[in-house]
């Protein structure tokens, strides 16, 4: 089992639970609100797929790689996690030659994690195998014929540059982005409708990603071999809470409504326009709070 194998599958796995795959780039979004329950809502700059293009390359490249087995003088040093990595690395006396029994069932077990290694990422891209060339074209297909989905092209390294833009009546929950039969989407933007005409509207893909999360860890792996320092003369507040090289949210938020304004966490309330109140949110990678606010309809 490689060592790339191994990193993969130990942050792979909550992923698929937690669901943090996907991040705003530069964008402005939208949503707005009738007090009669009907909305529109739009979204226009970029999503990045978390260092995806770095992971296809990295999953191609461990396919190809040739397998040596590795063996030890003791049994133990044989089920330490990375080993065989660190025993390279630091030149390890105790490596010795395999047997042909031994050789063959390292290989085995190297085919069965590649193949798990791959199903963790189908599961992640939905369905999408990460070590095809196509890859990122197929993703792009298949969610371009979802609706509003007006334009979504791929830039480089898993940066999208898309136009999203949808509009109907509340009366059951959304959320975007959502990719068909992917488990890794965080949703930037939930409506939670409830019995009561009122509505729910938060944005947890806006808020800033916990440094215990996989995606902290996928980000690190993402970015193996790409090592990028801050920019002298920051200080520790100012420096970025994300890593190197990762994309970083800018952007905002925007509900507009006529629709009674329960609460919200703005930092200035709502502002009059018209007949219409305006909710703003300035996005960036220190966001903490994803934007909420919760809203009296009629029905």
């Amino acid at each position: 089992m490689t060592i790339f194998a191994k990193l993969v599958a130990a942050v792979s796995a909550p992923l698929l639970l937690t669901g943090c795959l996907v991040t705003p780039g530069v964008f402005e979004s939208e949503l707005v609100l009738q007090q009669n329950g009907e909305f529109s809502f739009s979204y226009e700059g970029e999503i990045s797929v978390l260092g995806m293009q770095k992971l296809v390359n990295l999953a191609a490249k461990s396919e190809e790689e040739e397998f040596i087995p590795l063996c030890y003088e003791n049994s133990w040093m044989e089920e330490a996690a990375y080993k065989e990595w660190q025993a390279v690395q630091s030149g390890d006396d105790e490596i010795r030659e395999c047997t042909e029994e031994e050789a063959a069932e390292q290989l085995a077990e190297k085919k069965r994690e590649n193949e798990k290694m791959t199903g963790l990422f189908q599961a992640l891209f939905g369905g999408v195998d990460p070590s095809t060339p196509d890859a990122l074209k197929e993703l792009v297909e298949r969610t371009r014929k979802q609706k509003g989905w007006e334009q979504i092209d791929h830039r480089s390294d898993g940066i999208f540059d898309v136009k999203y833009a949808i509009s109907g009546r509340l009366d059951r929950n959304f959320a975007f982005p959502h990719f068909e039969q992917a488990k890794g989407a965080t949703a930037f933007v939930e409506a939670i409708v409830r019995k009561d005409d009122k509505i729910r509207i938060e944005a947890p893909g806006f808020a800033q990603i916990e440094e215990s999360s996989g995606i902290m860890q996928l980000s690190t792996l993402a970015a193996m071999g790409e090592e990028e320092s801050e920019p002298e003369g920051f200080t520790e507040e100012e420096k970025s809470p994300l890593p190197a090289g990762f994309t970083k949210p800018n952007g905002t938020f925007k509900i507009t409504t006529n629709a009674e304004i329960l609460t919200n966490n703005t930092e200035e309330g709502p502002e009059t326009d018209g007949d219409m109140k305006v909710l703003l949110w300035n996005i960036t990678e220190r966001t903490k709070s994803p934007p909420m606010a919760l809203f009296k309809i009629t029905s």
